[in-house]
């Protein structure tokens, strides 16, 4: 049983990642589909999916002596102590999210690692904390608002699909804008 969620799962992820790759090399490259199907870029979507893999195992490296250490803080520190919690793992997430530019450059096949990626963003945390800042609220309006839908759950789901698809596209529009700002000095 395991097994097959975890092929299914797989097999929706490489779908996803077909999209998303072609959408980073429509706007970087200004490669155009040909017809409604855009281009099957093997070799590039599986390193898309390596890179994020790459990014989760970086998250969760940074992320877990945060929330162990953390959760000691709460304890001994109560309020102060959630707050400085809250603080450390904004700051994680900040500079964890310095890094997400190596997805784009992935879906174009360019090479570019986390340390270039570190180096193409250094001293810009203001816009990746502004940039995540935004992100966070737009999703916690799309839950608020699907909250309110709950009891109505047919038009709740609808709702939930079109803000899951607005959300997705929002996300990767940032991640492409920022690599095209960053990495190959486009302007905005």
């Amino acid at each position: 049983m395991f097994l097959k969620f975890f092929l299914l799962s797989l097999v929706v992820a490489l779908i996803s990642m077909w999209g998303i790759v072609a959408w980073h090399r429509y706007v970087l490259l200004e490669e155009m589909p040909k017809g409604w199907i855009p281009r099957l870029n093997p070799s590039n979507i599986v390193m898309y999916l390596l890179r994020s893999l790459q990014l989760m195992l970086v998250s969760m490296v940074c992320m877990l002596p945060v929330a162990f250490i953390g959760s000691a803080i709460v304890q001994a520190g109560g309020v102060i102590g959630a707050v400085l919690m809250v603080v450390c793992l904004v700051a994680v997430s900040v500079f964890v999210g310095r890094m997400v530019l190596v997805l784009p450059a992935a879906a174009i096949g360019a090479s570019f690692g986390l340390s270039d990626a570190l180096r193409a963003t250094q001293g810009q945390w203001p816009t990746f904390l502004a940039v995540g800042f935004f992100i966070f609220l737009a999703n916690a309006v799309a839950a608020v608002i699907l909250l309110g839908l709950s009891s109505v759950p047919w038009l709740m789901n609808v709702v939930q699909l079109g803000f899951s698809a607005v959300l997705s596209l929002l996300n990767i529009s940032i991640l492409t804008t920022l690599y095209g700002y960053y990495e190959e000095k486009r302007s905005i």
